[in-house]
C-alpha cells in the first residue's frame, strides 16, 4: 500500500466511524509525509471523498499541542 492509498484508506476509515455518529466533519490525525501528499493532490481526496458521501466537502489542517497535523474534512 503507497501512502496515497495508505491516507485514502484513513479517510475512509474514519468515514465508517462517523456514519454512526451522524456528525458534519471527520479527524485525521497525519504525518508530515502524509500531510505533503494530501496538499499535493487534495482535489482528488476531497473528490473521492465527495463521492463516498455524495456531498461536496472542505478541508482545514490544524495541528495539535504534539504539532502533529490533523486534517478535518467538513461536509457542505
Amino acid at each position: 500500500m503507497n501512502d496515497k492509498e495508505k491516507l485514502m484508506y484513513k479517510i475512509e476509515f474514519q468515514l465508517k466511524k462517523n456514519s454512526k455518529n451522524n456528525e458534519n466533519e471527520i479527524w485525521v490525525v497525519l504525518n508530515n509525509n502524509l500531510k505533503k501528499i494530501f496538499l499535493g493532490d487534495a482535489d482528488y481526496f476531497l473528490g473521492e471523498t465527495s463521492k463516498l458521501l455524495g456531498k461536496k466537502c472542505d478541508y482545514e489542517l490544524i495541528s495539535d499541542l504534539a504539532d502533529r497535523p490533523i486534517l478535518i474534512i467538513k461536509f457542505l
